[in-house]
């Protein structure tokens, strides 16, 4: 399996099982942005790794953390 399938799949287990907590910020918006955190990190290390430098933008990261809500 691949680092992105990987990080997708973590991403999704995530969301799905809510592992973090803080008492402070709602579980669902926490866990949401650690699973972007996670997943633009998965991107931006396979776009290093492939001399492909792309970036990620803005509106998609405020669509991936709605749907991810």
């Amino acid at each position: 399996m691949g680092e992105l399938n990987e990080g997708a799949l973590l991403c999704f287990w995530i969301v799905k099982l809510h592992p973090f907590y803080h008492p402070k910020i709602d579980s669902n918006t926490l866990n949401a942005k650690i699973a972007i955190c996670l997943f633009t990190n998965a991107v931006y290390y396979h776009s290093e790794k492939t001399k492909n430098d792309q970036r990620i933008s803005d509106h998609f990261i405020n669509d991936l953390f709605y749907s991810l809500l």
